[in-house]
Order: structure tokens, then C-alpha cells, then sequence
């Protein structure tokens, strides 16, 4: 259920159109600090770990960072194989080389409050916030928690002329006012609110995602003496370098 209030995009607080984005990871995620104290270390880092393009956090306490250090203790699963390693990076992106399939984490403000100081810090963020358009994002999920305050740079890379799917997760009274007045400031066109609780949609995010369609790749070959075998590919691969993923399979799925 949605409605359209002043040209914002009003959904249910159940509703959950990021599905589909986080599938052909067209995503990418700006985590407020407001929702990552009302969700939680463990639940938000849970958030992140879903496959988007990159994540942008504006906070890095320990409890969120030993989490996210915690999620790819089980290589082999289905997250890892789908969207790679995940990389905290807490220095300008320049600096940094990833494999061909990744999850990077940008630490906007540092891991500390030293990190967060003096030029080199300005220019580190911006560095980081400049990925959104250096790699064209198309959709952008902003998890604002119950005190909705958006970045500054947000409004003005959409007045320079980047704009992209912009949602919006908040549940702020004054969310709706806020949006409103931030969409005639800067120029935005394509905004859509979602009113879930900080927890709500951490948890209904992470558990829909994760129970959809199995993700093992099976394939079926034959033998030299015709028979037919079924084969699971899953795991297989190595998840930052994946050699399959120059090729498009037909896997026993489509075959079926």
C-alpha cells in the first residue's frame, strides 16, 4: 500500500520494495547513526551485510564494528557468495584496491573521534560520498532511525545534478515535513518514505531477504557414458575473484 503526498512516495511501514535492488545489487545504503542506536550493533550490521553496492556509515562505534567484523565468519554462505568479502575502509577510497566482487564499508567520519578532524578528514569523506556518483548508483536507501536528519552533502550532490532513487527509512513524526521541505531545497524528484521502526526493518529486512529463493547454483552434466549427474556449484567459487561469473549458467533451475 503507498500514496503520494506533495510528490513524495509514501509507503506502508511493511512494505519492503528494496528486495528486488538488493537482488541485482542496485542498491547502496547511508546508515544515520539515529537508527543504528534504536536498532542495535548486531541488527544493523545485519543491514549491512545484505548485498548492496557500497555502504556509506556515518558512525562506527566498537559494538557496530566487532559485528560487522563478525559477518562473514561462515564463508560459504549464501550473503557471501552473493556479494563477496565485506571491507571496512576507513581511508579515502583512492587508497584502497578491491576485488571484483566486494562489499565495501566506508567509515564517513573515521573509527575514532581523531579520524574525524583537520582536512585530511573533509577530504576523506567527500572521497567517499563522491562513489555514489563515480559508480552511477541508481538507488540509495537512507536509514534515518526515529530522529530523521539528512546529510548535508546529500542535498547538494542532487543540486549539482546527481540524482538517483532516493528511500528514505524513518519513523520521525516529522519525517514527512522534513522530506517535503528538503525535496524543494534540493531539487528532488524520485523520494519515497518508508515509515518502518528502526527495528522493524532491520529485522523484517534481513529475514526476508535471506528466506527468498534458494541461492545454490546446480547444474547437470553428463558423462562420458551419457549418465546425467546434478551438481552444486555453490561454494565452489572463490566469492571476491568468482570465475563463473564470466559465464552465464544454465542451472538446473531454468532447466526446470
Amino acid at each position: 500500500m503507498k500514496n503520494t503526498v506533495d510528490g513524495l512516495q509514501i509507503l506502508a511501514p511493511d512494505a519492503l520494495p528494496i528486495l528486488a535492488e538488493l537482488d541485482s545489487r542496485d542498491a547502496s545504503l547511508w546508515l544515520m547513526p539515529s537508527f543504528a542506536e534504536v536498532a542495535g550493533p548486531e541488527a544493523t550490521a545485519r543491514v549491512l551485510g545484505l548485498p548492496w553496492e557500497l555502504v556509506l556509515s556515518e558512525t562506527a562505534s566498537d559494538g557496530l564494528l566487532k559485528s560487522v567484523d563478525a559477518l562473514d565468519s561462515a564463508i560459504e554462505s549464501p550473503l557471501v557468495r552473493r556479494r563477496g568479502l565485506v571491507h571496512v575502509i576507513d581511508v579515502p577510497p583512492s587508497n584502497t584496491v578491491l576485488p571484483p566482487r566486494s562489499l565495501p564499508i566506508f567509515l564517513l567520519n573515521g573509527r575514532n573521534e581523531a579520524d574525524n578532524a583537520g582536512f585530511a578528514a573533509r577530504a576523506r569523506r567527500m572521497e567517499m560520498i563522491m562513489e555514489l556518483q563515480q559508480r552511477g548508483v541508481r538507488n540509495l536507501v537512507v536509514l534515518g532511525g526515529p530522529d530523521l536528519t539528512l546529510p548535508v552533502e546529500l542535498g547538494q550532490l542532487w543540486q549539482d545534478g546527481f540524482q538517483c532513487g532516493l528511500t528514505i527509512v524513518s519513523d520521525d513524526p516529522e519525517a514527512r515535513q522534513k522530506i517535503t521541505e528538503w525535496c524543494a531545497d534540493a531539487g528532488a524528484r524520485r523520494v519515497t518514505l518508508l515509515p518502518a521502526s528502526a527495528a522493524l526493518l532491520s529485522e523484517a529486512l534481513h529475514r526476508r531477504y535471506t528466506e527468498r529463493a534458494d541461492d545454490r547454483l546446480i547444474i547437470r552434466v553428463r558423462d562420458a557414458q551419457g549418465n546425467r549427474h546434478r551438481v552444486d556449484l555453490s561454494g565452489r567459487d572463490d566469492p571476491e575473484h568468482p570465475l563463473l561469473g564470466n559465464y552465464e549458467l544454465l542451472s538446473e533451475a531454468h532447466l526446470e
